[in-house]
Protein backbone atom coordinates (compact mmCIF):
# COMPACT_ATOMS: atom_id res chain seq x y z
CA UNK A 1 0.00 0.00 0.00
CA UNK A 2 1.22 3.40 -0.84
CA UNK A 3 1.30 6.35 1.52
CA UNK A 4 -1.78 7.97 -0.02
CA UNK A 5 -3.77 4.73 0.37
CA UNK A 6 -2.78 4.57 4.04
CA UNK A 7 -3.88 8.17 4.56
CA UNK A 8 -7.24 7.45 2.94
CA UNK A 9 -7.65 4.26 4.98
CA UNK A 10 -6.81 6.00 8.25
CA UNK A 11 -9.11 8.92 7.39
CA UNK A 12 -12.02 6.55 6.82
CA UNK A 13 -11.26 4.67 10.03
CA UNK A 14 -11.05 7.93 11.97
CA UNK A 15 -14.40 9.08 10.53
CA UNK A 16 -16.09 5.77 11.45
CA UNK A 17 -14.71 5.78 14.99
CA UNK A 18 -15.75 9.42 15.43
CA UNK A 19 -19.26 8.59 14.23
CA UNK A 20 -19.49 5.72 16.72
CA UNK A 21 -18.34 7.93 19.58
CA UNK A 22 -20.77 10.71 18.66
CA UNK A 23 -23.62 8.18 18.35
CA UNK A 24 -22.80 6.70 21.76
CA UNK A 25 -22.83 10.07 23.53
CA UNK A 26 -25.88 11.25 21.57
CA UNK A 27 -27.88 8.21 22.72
CA UNK A 28 -26.62 8.62 26.27
CA UNK A 29 -27.61 12.31 26.31
CA UNK A 30 -31.11 11.64 25.01
CA UNK A 31 -31.68 8.64 27.24
CA UNK A 32 -31.11 10.89 30.25
CA UNK A 33 -33.50 13.56 29.00
CA UNK A 34 -36.22 11.29 27.63
CA UNK A 35 -36.84 8.80 30.39
CA UNK A 36 -40.48 8.30 29.45
CA UNK A 37 -40.92 7.10 25.92
CA UNK A 38 -44.29 6.78 24.27
CA UNK A 39 -45.74 3.33 24.63
CA UNK A 40 -49.40 3.04 23.56
CA UNK A 41 -49.95 -0.18 25.51
CA UNK A 42 -48.64 1.41 28.69
CA UNK A 43 -50.89 4.42 28.15
CA UNK A 44 -53.95 2.21 27.73
CA UNK A 45 -53.05 0.26 30.85
CA UNK A 46 -52.70 3.49 32.84
CA UNK A 47 -56.08 4.69 31.53
CA UNK A 48 -57.73 1.42 32.54
CA UNK A 49 -56.09 1.55 35.97
CA UNK A 50 -57.22 5.15 36.45
CA UNK A 51 -60.81 4.27 35.47
CA UNK A 52 -60.81 1.32 37.86
CA UNK A 53 -59.50 3.52 40.67
CA UNK A 54 -62.14 6.18 40.02
CA UNK A 55 -64.87 3.54 39.87
CA UNK A 56 -63.67 2.06 43.15
CA UNK A 57 -63.71 5.51 44.76
CA UNK A 58 -67.22 6.11 43.45
CA UNK A 59 -68.36 2.70 44.71
CA UNK A 60 -66.84 3.34 48.13
CA UNK A 61 -68.44 6.78 48.36
CA UNK A 62 -71.81 5.43 47.18
CA UNK A 63 -71.59 2.62 49.75
CA UNK A 64 -70.72 5.10 52.49
CA UNK A 65 -73.68 7.29 51.56
CA UNK A 66 -75.97 4.28 51.50
CA UNK A 67 -74.81 3.27 54.99
CA UNK A 68 -75.49 6.78 56.28
CA UNK A 69 -78.97 6.79 54.76
CA UNK A 70 -79.85 3.43 56.34
CA UNK A 71 -78.76 4.43 59.85
CA UNK A 72 -81.12 6.07 62.31
CA UNK A 73 -81.10 9.79 61.63
CA UNK A 74 -80.69 12.22 64.53
CA UNK A 75 -83.67 14.37 65.33
CA UNK A 76 -83.56 18.04 66.14
CA UNK A 77 -86.20 19.87 68.13
CA UNK A 78 -85.89 23.61 67.64
CA UNK A 79 -88.43 24.32 70.36
CA UNK A 80 -86.45 22.37 72.95
CA UNK A 81 -82.66 22.68 72.17
CA UNK A 82 -81.69 20.38 75.02
CA UNK A 83 -83.51 17.54 73.27
CA UNK A 84 -81.46 18.01 70.07
CA UNK A 85 -79.36 14.98 69.09
CA UNK A 86 -77.83 16.49 65.96
CA UNK A 87 -76.20 19.68 67.16
CA UNK A 88 -75.49 18.68 70.76
CA UNK A 89 -76.65 21.98 72.27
Amino acid sequence: MSTSEWIIFLSIEWALISALIVNYYWDKKWSKKCKNTYNPMETNEKKKEKKETEQLKDDNFAGWLEDLEQQDQPTCNLDDPEDCEACGS
